[in-house]
Formats: structure tokens, sequence, C-alpha cells
């Protein structure tokens, strides 16, 4: 297991590396994996260094993460508050939650993973909700709407009636309304 988790750490860390851009328009396409733009191994430890500068040891915890321990995953939801600008860190914390949404989802059901976020802090439940809304944007702009009614249609405790990007969350106040498309959309 632990074997996994390092691998699903490495990665996410070193997926075709692609010289980014500056936030909040990150390149990403729809159902790439990556919707904060490819990483390398070096910006992946730039997350690794700022948790635990927060006090949390990233690499272990998501082993406990992915052996099913829901304190470790309240860890790892909480760490976004830490996040105070859209740079390299926060653009690692955007893929990794999103794999860890993906891949608990896939093996316990998105419950798992939503009843620990909605025992969170509302900034909390925020920042994270922002966070896996973020891929809409990668969907081409005249797509967004059927995508965003069929996010809300299949994970309607993740996206509650009240949702709305960035609500109060001053790391996410802008919505990237032109994000970047991939060539020969």
């Amino acid at each position: 297991m632990r074997s996994f988790v390092l691998t699903l750490a490495i990665t996410l860390c070193c997926a075709l590396p692609v010289p980014a851009l500056e936030p909040p328009f990150w390149p990403c396409e729809s159902d790439d994996g990556s919707p904060f733009g490819h990483l390398t191994e070096d910006d992946g430890a730039t997350l690794i260094s700022m948790a635990s500068t927060s006090g949390l040891e990233l690499v272990p915890t998501l082993v406990e993460v992915y052996a099913g321990d829901n304190e470790a995953l309240a860890a790892v939801l909480r760490l976004s508050s830490r996040l105070k600008a859209l740079d390299m860190p926060t653009r690692v914390y955007g893929n990794m939650v999103y794999s860890i949404f993906l891949n608990l989802g896939e093996a316990k059901g998105p419950e798992a993973f939503i009843s620990v976020l909605l025992s969170q802090e509302p900034v909390v439940r925020q920042r994270i909700r922002d966070f896996l809304w973020y891929p809409v944007f990668c969907v081409p702009e005249a797509e967004r709407v059927e995508v965003a009614r069929a996010q809300r249609a299949e994970f309607p405790l993740l996206w509650p009636p009240d949702f709305v990007f960035g609500k109060e969350d001053n790391l996410f106040s802008k919505t990237p309304n032109n994000a970047l498309q991939p060539a020969g959309r």
C-alpha cells in the first residue's frame, strides 16, 4: 500500500512537465486528470515543504488517507486553509485533492470523501469545493452549463444549491471564465 501511495504522489508531481502559465488561468483540459496543469517533481516538493512547515507530514498522511483514515483525509482537507496565493503549492494541492476525490470515489464511493468534507468548517468546505469545481472551467465554454448541471445532479451533497464558486474565498476570488483551452478547440 505504501508503495502505491508513493507512486501516486510521484505520478501527481511528475506528469508530463509543461511550462506553467501564471494563475488564475492554469492550463488544463477536460478529463485530463490534471485540472491545475501538469507538474514536475520539484513542483510537488513545494507542497510537501509547505505542508511540513504547517505541521503536516504530507506523504505519510497520504498513506493513511488511502488506508481509509478519515482523520488523515480531514487533515489534508484542512491544509487548504493554509494556501494563500495561486502559486505552485496551490496548483499541486489542487491536483492532489482532485485525485484523492476521484480515487476514493472509485475505491469506496464518493460518500467516503464527501462525508469527511461535510464534517469540516465552512471555510474548508468552500475551499475544497472550489478546487473540485475548477475543472468545470477546463471544459470549452459552450459545454460548461451542461457539465455544471451534470456535476450538481451527480453529487448533490458536494454541490448544494447554494454553492457558488469562490464565494467568500480570497484564493478563488475571480471566476476563471476564460480558462485556457487546448490548441484546436
